[in-house]
């Protein structure tokens, strides 16, 4: 069957056993989530080329990036994680190398499995996750070593917090067999838990890799987006407050208990997917001062990306690739990686797809047009940083 194997990490993972008690949410503002006939096709569109700048990050034999997974921008420098070299690496903004503190090896400093990383802008440090090994390492900006801390939990991403640290816990990991671990988990700076919130059952993202669904508003305040859920909750302490509320206008959100039910036939469940059922991921949550960027998945393949006004709850949403590749510019601002003081920050790396790009269609500036065209499979990502018109 077409696409099966996307289903693995969801077969395999299928838990035993019972939950806490839902807790029922409601209210936030609405977001419609809209691609029909009318969506736009290419968002070069909505994107101001009057405030557009685009960084080719240096390459040389020590700095071999891929593919950026996520990128952050701060005191002159960027950082980005590239998840196919499997390192973090600094550069300044007109992208010259600067270090490549974080890299995978068996080594005292080195990681078994990055998953995450954030700029603390207090302290003024990078701090990098070990998803394996249940670390958080400490640079200073220049990615120079401070320390490395073991914080004893399963977890995939972080964001830093004003007490602390707010972690999400892998959903497949829990103390006991019989009980739904809950996935995020609040310590202070010492990783004492001071609570844990959301025990619902979730898939991560069918095996499709997230940087993360937290995004912490210029307020400090730490949104989070569940993988199936139409809520993006505001975490505060001691619960969990839907900020927006996302209507689907082609269906409502399948329920993740339906997922586990007892009597599912995971072979009608393949088939439901297959057929593009109303199954919803909620990935790559950027926050963006006035907007927040968001990505969906319905059924299996087919991925949307949506832009929203915070104020207005105005959107637009876009089909981020068609299969039959017509729209395939569309890789060149997909999937957001970062932000940056209103900017969104998108990376191109694939010199082979350009052939499917259709250039000289392209409403482009002539030298962005260019700096594509020349672009070649030695070259480092060309960081994207746009911002978009109104909508």
């Amino acid at each position: 069957m077409k696409y099966f194997w996307l289903l693995f990490p969801l077969l395999f993972f299928l838990p035993a056993g019972c939950s806490e008690p839902k807790e029922e949410y409601s209210g936030g503002r609405e977001i419609e989530i809209d691609c029909g006939p009318s969506a736009p096709e290419y968002l070069e569109d909505y994107v101001d080329f009057s405030d557009f700048k685009y960084v080719r990050l240096e390459a040389n034999d020590s700095v071999p990036i891929g593919g950026v997974r996520k990128a952050m921008v701060f005191d002159g420098r960027i950082y980005v994680e590239d998840h196919r070299a499997k390192g973090v690496y600094i550069f300044d903004r007109e992208g010259k190398f600067i270090s490549k503190p974080a890299r995978l090896g068996s080594g005292e400093q080195e990681f078994a499995r990055i998953g995450d990383f954030q700029i603390d802008r207090e302290l003024r440090q990078l701090i990098v996750l070990d998803s394996e090994n249940g670390t958080l390492t400490f640079y200073d900006l220049d990615g120079d070593f401070i320390r490395r801390d073991t914080i004893g939990l399963d977890a995939v991403y972080f964001e830093t917090t004003a007490e602390g640290y707010l972690f999400y816990q892998s959903p497949y990991y829990s103390p006991q067999d019989d009980v739904q671990p809950y996935h995020l988990i609040r310590t202070d700076k010492q990783y004492r838990i001071l609570e844990r919130l959301y025990n619902r059952r979730e898939v991560s993202g069918l095996g499709i890799p997230v940087p993360s669904r937290f995004a912490k508003d210029p307020q400090g305040n730490v949104l989070f987006a569940p993988v199936y859920s139409p809520f993006i909750f505001r975490v505060e302490q001691g619960r969990l407050t839907p900020e927006y509320r996302l209507k689907y206008s082609w269906g409502n959100v399948l329920d993740v208990e339906d997922l586990y039910s007892a009597d599912s036939d995971p072979k009608a469940l393949l088939d439901r997917l297959s057929e593009g059922a109303p199954q919803y991921f909620n990935g790559w949550l950027i926050e963006n001062g006035d907007q927040l960027c968001l990505q969906t998945q319905k059924g299996l393949v087919p991925t949307y990306t949506t832009y929203f006004d915070k104020a207005s709850g105005r959107s637009l949403t876009l089909f981020s690739l068609k299969e039959d590749a017509s729209n395939y510019r569309n890789i060149l601002f997909h999937p957001v990686v970062g932000s940056d003081r209103g900017y969104y920050i998108s990376a191109f790396s694939d010199a082979s797809a350009i052939g499917l790009m259709k250039m000289e269609q392209a409403r482009l500036p002539e030298d962005f047009k260019n700096a594509v065209l020349q672009h070649t499979d030695q070259d480092n990502p060309l960081l994207i940083f746009y911002k978009l018109k109104d909508f």
